[in-house]
């Protein structure tokens, strides 16, 4: 059996092109990665693994646990970057082990914290952050109409969100919940339980992963259920 490299229809010149665009791209992403690093300002603990950059700034804390991986290396947008804001010097933001978070994600603590648990899987574009606001109609066009409230943010273990969704301050989502994409949450999601929708809203629910017979044999088990 021949070697694709070794393939008569493959050229020299094409397979050296293809090797210095590959090379290319890695130089790029690299050099951006180092550049955002230098432009963070906000105090990192731990090693994430980085596939595309990361722009932390702020005064407060951001603490990776474990293995945690930033961007996704299948999609090379050279635009893309992980947005990790920590404002006030109370702020916070905590992510656990086995953690990915794909491109062009931010999470915002302004003044309390976002926690977000292991094994969690956040799509493209995700926004989570602690503000919350309240529109009072009572008080139209005065200053006092619109109140801005900082609250924590709690993502546990083995969630799944979609891309472009909404995590809004406040919410908590509990253990192996799933997020439709472009949902907004604004309140409690369950256990197992899949919001989907603008507010979010309860659609089904999951089966946990300890219900599955192992290994999984039939593809039917797989399917949600009511």
């Amino acid at each position: 059996m021949k070697s694709p490299t070794t393939d008569a229809s493959v050229r020299p010149s094409e397979l050296w092109w293809h090797n210095l665009r590959r090379f290319g791209g890695w130089g790029a992403r690299r050099s951006r990665i180092w550049w955002y690093r230098w432009r963070s300002t906000l105090s990192v603990h731990g090693s994430p693994h980085l596939n595309q950059p990361l722009h932390a700034v702020g005064h407060g804390r951001v603490t990776f646990t474990g293995c945690v991986t930033l961007g996704n290396e299948r999609k090379p947008d050279q635009a893309c970057r992980t947005y990790i804001e920590a404002r006030g010097r109370q702020a916070f933001v905590g992510i656990g082990h086995n953690t990915l978070i794909d491109n062009s994600c931010a999470v915002i603590a302004h003044e309390a914290s976002v926690l977000i648990g292991s094994h969690v899987r956040i799509g493209r574009g995700v926004h989570i952050f602690d503000t919350r606001h309240t529109l009072n109609l009572s008080l139209p066009g005065q200053p006092g109409a619109l109140a801005v409230q900082h609250q924590p943010v709690v993502v546990e273990d083995d969630v799944v969100i979609g891309a472009h969704a909404r995590i809004c301050g406040g919410v908590t989502i509990r253990r192996g919940a799933r997020i439709a994409s472009h949902s907004v949450v604004i309140s409690d999601v369950p256990e197992h339980a899949v919001f989907a929708g603008r507010p979010a809203r309860l659609v089904s629910y999951v089966r946990p992963l300890s219900w599955y017979p192992y290994p999984l044999a039939r593809p039917a088990f797989r399917h949600r259920w009511a």
